[in-house]
C-alpha cells in the first residue's frame, strides 16, 4: 500500500453547497476522498438528511462525517427547524 492510499480517507460533508462548507472543504487534505451531499440536485450526492435509510446508505464505509447541513432561514422557529433536520 502506498503512502497516499494509507492517507486516503472517505469523508462525507452534509450541506456541502452551503456557506460554511464552502470555507471548510477547501481546507481538507487533498488526499481525502470528499463526498459533498445536499438536498439539491446540484450536490455531488443528493441527500435528504431526514431520511435515515438514505443517510445510512451514503455514510456506509465513511471514515468521518462533517455535518454542516442546516436550515438557513434565520426567521424560522425552533419547531420547524427540528422537523427538517
Amino acid at each position: 500500500m502506498t503512502g497516499q492510499q494509507q492517507d486516503q480517507r472517505r469523508v462525507i460533508v452534509t450541506g456541502g453547497r452551503g456557506t460554511i462548507a464552502g470555507e471548510i472543504v477547501p481546507l481538507l487534505p487533498d488526499t481525502w476522498a470528499i463526498t459533498s451531499t445536499g438536498r439539491h440536485a446540484e450536490a455531488s450526492t443528493p441527500l435528504d438528511i431526514t431520511d435515515l435509510d438514505a443517510c445510512r446508505a451514503v455514510f456506509q464505509g465513511a471514515d468521518a462525517v462533517v455535518h454542516l447541513a442546516a436550515v438557513s432561514e434565520p426567521d424560522s422557529n425552533w419547531r420547524s427547524c427540528c422537523r427538517r433536520t
